[in-house]
């Protein structure tokens, strides 16, 4: 169904980090960690089921994480112990239909680029408690390319079943430090802290990760197909 495209996506560096698998003592859904699933590094991903694409993402820290986030999010199809209305369908939900039916579910995931860029003060020996650095990361933008080239490639179709939204249209979180907190041995803290918001209204909920000393969009669901 996908075949071109799956093909794009491994030819252009995404690798094998993580599978959804049905953990044989509960018959539930589990994820499978494999090499580069706990890489701390902002990315994207692409789920992908036999030739099927099901989901394109980006994570903010680790694809671990982000995996047990979605994880959480399905208790109907992960915990025995836990259910939900049968009309709120999940993520979950589809993944185990794949599963179920001999399919395999991978996650092909890729970092992405993060820039340094010094940003001093206008006036000669003068400083403030601006920051004259800033980070940014492109995960945002990479996703925007990736869903615009399925749009592109199965107009038809224009987004994978597991995506609700066509993304986050490419914009790019920044955040500002100070230069000496770029030192590899600094700890890096904030000097700037703010809260980022989209022309559509989309606030940026900022969750600094204090090794990295970058923010992290605070991931919302897919509307009605979960996290």
């Amino acid at each position: 169904m996908h075949t071109e495209y799956i093909t794009d996506v491994i030819n252009s560096g995404y690798k094998n980090s993580a599978n959804w698998i049905i953990y044989d003592y509960t018959s539930r859904i589990v994820p499978e960690y494999l090499d580069g699933s706990d890489v701390n590094s902002p990315g994207t991903y692409v789920w992908v089921a036999g030739d099927t694409v099901l989901y394109i993402g980006e994570y903010g820290t680790t694809v671990k994480d982000r995996m047990e986030q979605h994880w959480r999010s399905w208790p109907r199809t992960t915990r025995s112990n836990q259910k939900q209305p049968e009309d709120k369908p999940q993520k979950g939900d589809t993944i185990m239909e794949y599963l179920e039916a001999g399919k395999t579910v991978k996650i092909y995931s890729k970092a992405a680029p993060v820039v340094h860029v010094q940003t001093p003060h206008p006036l000669k020996g003068h400083q403030t408690d601006v920051p004259d650095m800033l980070r940014l990361d492109t995960k945002s933008n990479q996703e925007a390319n990736l869903m615009k080239a399925f749009k592109k490639m199965y107009p038809e179709q224009k987004k994978p079943i597991l995506n609700k939204t066509m993304g986050t249209l490419g914009y790019i979180i920044s955040e500002g430090y100070n230069y000496s907190a770029s030192m590899p041995e600094a700890d890096v803290n904030s000097v700037a802290p703010e809260n980022h918001t989209r022309p559509d209204g989309f606030e940026f909920n900022k969750i600094q990760d204090k090794m990295r000393g970058m923010y992290i969009p605070e991931h919302q669901s897919d509307g009605d197909t979960g996290c």
